[in-house]
C-alpha cells in the first residue's frame, strides 16, 4: 500500500475522474481503499439527489476551505472541480511555484490555517512569509484532510457546471465531464468559481450579471528556482510583449520571478504546469530580445498580483445584481465584493468564506 500523503499529491495531479472501475485505474486502487468501504460500496455511492449535503463548486483555494469548514463542522459535502487538478492558484512543480506562495502579514486566516493543518511557515520579510516545504506541501495536506480516508466520496474531477436550475426547494446541477452529463439536485450549494465560469453556465449569468460584463485576465505567477534558469538572466529584468501575452520578470538572488497575463478568452497560454514550464523555455528563454534592467532586490508580494485566474465587472457595463442573501446560496467570489487592497487576495477569500458559511449551514 502506497504512502498515504503520495497518494493525496498523486490524486491532486492525477486528473482522474474518481468513480468508475475503468477510472480507478488512472490513480492506485490500493490508495483509494484506504477505508473499510467495500469496491462495490465505493462505485455505487453517487446518488443523484443530495439534499443534505452542500455541493460545492469550483477546487480551488477558497472552495477546498469551504469544504474544510463544512468539515469541521461535521456538515456532509460534494467538491466539484472542473479541471484536472485541485488547487486553483496554488500550483507548483518541483521547486518552482506557479501561484500563490508568499503572502503579507494581514493574511492571519490563512496563517492560522497552516497551524491548524500542521504546515511550517517561514518569513520572507518584515511584511511577508511563505510556506516553509513550497505551496505542494499545503496543497497537500488540506486536500487530505477535505478529503478524508475515501476521497472519491467527496470530491469529483473533471465535471463542469454547464447548468444551473432551481427546482422548488431543491437547485438542480448539471455537470458535463468526460463520461456523460450529470444532474444533481441539492439543498446549498457553495459557488466557489470566477465569474468569467458563470457565463458559460447556462441559468447563472442571467441572475447576478450579464456575459457581456465580464471582464478576464488569465494570469500565472511563476517562481523559478532552477539554477540553470536563473543562470540565462545576467541582471534584473524588465517586461516584454509576446503575442497577446504580457510577461513581466524579475531577478532576486537565487530566483526568477515572472507574471505571465494574457486576455482569457483570447489566449492560448495554457494553465497546466507542465505546458507552462514549455511555454517558458520556448517563448521566454529563447528570446534573444529580453533586455535586463530592473533592480535586483525587488521582493515577491503576491499581495500585489491578481489571482491565477482573476475575472472582474466591466466598467461603464451597467449594474451588477447584489449578492443573493438566500440560505441556501453562498458565492465565494472577489470580484462580487468590495476589494480591500490591505490584504492578500487569498485572505479575502477565506475570511469571506469563514464570515458567510455559518449563514448558510
Amino acid at each position: 500500500m502506497q504512502n498515504r500523503r503520495k497518494f493525496i499529491q498523486n490524486f491532486i495531479q492525477s486528473g482522474a475522474v474518481i468513480g468508475t472501475a475503468a477510472q480507478l485505474g488512472a490513480v492506485s486502487a490500493t490508495g483509494l481503499l484506504t477505508s473499510c468501504q467495500t469496491i462495490d460500496e465505493t462505485l455505487i455511492t453517487d446518488p443523484p439527489e443530495l439534499p443534505d449535503q452542500v455541493c460545492v463548486v469550483g477546487g480551488g483555494i477558497s472552495g477546498l476551505f469551504s469544504a474544510y469548514e463544512l468539515k469541521k463542522r461535521k456538515i456532509p459535502f460534494r467538491l466539484f472541480e472542473a479541471s484536472r487538478r485541485l488547487g486553483g492558484q496554488i500550483l507548483s512543480s518541483g521547486p518552482n511555484e506557479y501561484g500563490a506562495s508568499v503572502f503579507s502579514k494581514n493574511s492571519t486566516t490563512l496563517f492560522n490555517l497552516c497551524k491548524e493543518l500542521g504546515v511550517a511557515t517561514a518569513s520572507v520579510d518584515a511584511q511577508s512569509w511563505t510556506f516553509k516545504l513550497g505551496s505542494q506541501e499545503f496543497l497537500n495536506r488540506l486536500v487530505e484532510v477535505v478529503s478524508g480516508l475515501v476521497p472519491e466520496r467527496q470530491i469529483r474531477l473533471n465535471h463542469k457546471l454547464i447548468k444551473y436550475k432551481e427546482e422548488g426547494s431543491l437547485k438542480e446541477l448539471t455537470f458535463s465531464n468526460p463520461k456523460n452529463d450529470k444532474v444533481y439536485k441539492t439543498g446549498k450549494i457553495i459557488f466557489a468559481m470566477p465569474v468569467i465560469e458563470w457565463s458559460k453556465v447556462d441559468g447563472m449569468t442571467s441572475m447576478w450579471v450579464k456575459p457581456e460584463q465580464v471582464e478576464a485576465l488569465r494570469v500565472v505567477q511563476v517562481i523559478i528556482n532552477s539554477p540553470q534558469w536563473t543562470t540565462v538572466f545576467k541582471k534584473s529584468v524588465s517586461q516584454l510583449k509576446i503575442d497577446d501575452v504580457s510577461v513581466e520578470i524579475k531577478k532576486m538572488k537565487n530566483q526568477i520571478l515572472m507574471s505571465i497575463r494574457a486576455p482569457l478568452i483570447k489566449s492560448s497560454l495554457p494553465l497546466e504546469i507542465e505546458n507552462i514550464e514549455k511555454w517558458i523555455a520556448q517563448k521566454v528563454l529563447g528570446d534573444a530580445r529580453i533586455r535586463l534592467n530592473l533592480n535586483e532586490n525587488d521582493i515577491y508580494d503576491w499581495s500585489n498580483h491578481p489571482t491565477l485566474q482573476i475575472s472582474r465587472i466591466g466598467d461603464n457595463v451597467g449594474e451588477v445584481k447584489p449578492v443573493p442573501t438566500s440560505r441556501q446560496l453562498l458565492v465565494v467570489n472577489e470580484a462580487l465584493f468590495k476589494d480591500s487592497h490591505s490584504t492578500d487576495r487569498v485572505e479575502n477569500l477565506l475570511r469571506l468564506v469563514q464570515s458567510q458559511i455559518d449563514r448558510l449551514v
